[in-house]
Order: structure tokens, then sequence, then C-alpha cells
């Protein structure tokens, strides 16, 4: 899917929201999505993410000049402070060098009728829930919006991104972190975990269901999305944006904060 992402091995386009009037969105909802072929950008400490790696890319952090994590630390304290693995961080680019708020990740694909089981479940941990019931939940209940089926339809699931102290024979170089912190290591957060003792579910868990289109003038995305909700009734899929969809059209003309 060249169109989408703009090249195999050198990804040239970004997708973002704009307004009636044709403006590119501003303020805290701005954010923009960057869908990856073959570059090798999404790669992760386990060797996952080096194909197919889409990023939604929200706003610029207050502080160009370290990067800041849930619990009041900064990426530089994440090695000696305790163990967290779902601690949120913000995200410096490797390209641009910016340090953005908020940042989600996963994998992408086209010509899906279902959301694939490896977008939701770990390389390492496999599936969600007892005898993957949270996985097979998000599947059954993320269901494709458009009713077809083709190489114009695009689905992706992302999570947040996390950064935590390693250890054993994790790399401690501080390989997969940005900037480089050793000790330290930040991926997407698609791990199960435990709830009750029991196979868990990542917390925050985001689907998007993409179709490219053309209007005329232009291509453009129409997108629909789910998210996780946990309740006292457990975990359910839920839509986003009221079920209504939103467009997403390519920022070529210097919108997106590169």
């Amino acid at each position: 899917m060249l169109s989408v992402a703009g090249g195999y091995f050198n990804t040239t386009k970004a997708w973002m929201n704009f307004n009636s009037n044709g403006s590119p969105e501003s303020g805290e909802n701005k954010s923009y999505f960057v869908l990856h072929s073959c570059d090798g950008a999404g790669i992760m400490p386990d060797c996952k993410g080096d194909q197919r790696y889409v990023e939604r890319i929200y706003s610029l952090s207050n502080d160009q000049s370290q990067v800041h994590c849930q619990d009041g630390i900064t990426l530089s304290q994440v090695p000696t402070a305790p163990y967290n693995s779902r601690r949120q961080c913000n995200f410096k680019h490797p390209g641009t060098g910016n340090i953005y708020k908020n940042y989600e990740a996963g994998t992408w694909g086209w010509s899906e009728n279902k959301i694939p089981y490896y977008m939701v479940a770990s390389a390492k941990n496999h599936g969600w829930g007892n005898n993957d019931a949270v996985t097979n939940m998000v599947i059954n209940q993320a269901v494709n919006p458009f009713g077809t089926t083709n190489e114009q339809t695009l689905v992706m699931v992302t999570y947040p991104w996390v950064c935590t102290g390693v250890s054993g024979d994790n790399d401690q170089t501080g390989l997969f972190t940005n900037p480089r912190t050793p000790k330290a290591k930040c991926y997407w957060d698609n791990e199960p975990g435990h709830y009750n003792g029991s196979p868990g579910w990542p917390p925050v868990v985001n689907v998007y269901w993409m179709k490219l289109d053309n209007d005329g003038k232009q291509d453009f995305l129409t997108v629909y999305g789910y998210y996780l909700q946990n309740s006292s009734n457990g975990p359910s899929m839920q839509k986003m944006a009221n079920g209504n969809s939103w467009r997403l059209y390519a920022c070529n003309r210097g919108e997106c904060p590169w």
C-alpha cells in the first residue's frame, strides 16, 4: 500500500485530520498517523515491528529538553525507579528530535476481514486472558465497519508508549530508548500482564479501521475507531466519536509537525 506509506523503504507520507475550512486540526487533539512499509522504523526489543509499523503522534511536549514519564519522573530516572512495566512516557522522535506528549504505536495491514490475531497478542506472551478470551473479544467486537475487504481497507491496533528498567538478558545499553538511556527500554505496550493471578490484557488498546478513497482532487482515509473500556463487568470495545467516522488527508503542504 505505497499510496498510504509513500514508499517501500522510505516513508514519505503522514495523515492528519483537517477542519471543515481546510485548515489542519490544532490544540490538544492534534495528531497525525504515519504508516510505515518496510523501512525498519518500528523495531522493538523483541525484534518485531520492522514492517508495517504505525504511529499516531500527538502534540509537542512543552519541555523539549527531556522525556517525562508517569510517576513524576523522567526517562533518565527510569532505571533506578521502582519497576513499573506500564509507565507511560513522552516520545522523542529519532528522526526529528522532537518530544511529543502522547504517542501510540502498533502494526497495520490491509485486505483483512477482521483484526489479525498477531495484532492483539504479544510475540513473547501470546494472547490475552484465559484461553485468549480478551483477544477474541477485541476481534469479535471491533469489527470491520465498511462491510468490504480489499486492499483499500486498512486495519491497525495501537498501544501507548511505555518505558521501564531492564535486567537479566535484556539489552543493557539503552539501544531501545531515545535519548539512549542505559538499563532502560521503551516499547508499545501490548503485553498481557496478569489480572488476579490469571493472564490479563493491556489496559489501553485502540483499533482503527480505515478506507482509502479519493474526492476527485486528492486521496483521503475514512476512519472508524474503537477503544478498550474496562469496567466492573469486564473489558469491552467501545466506538470512538460515538460511532461516527472522520477523515484524514495527507499533510504534504507543511502542516505536519515533522
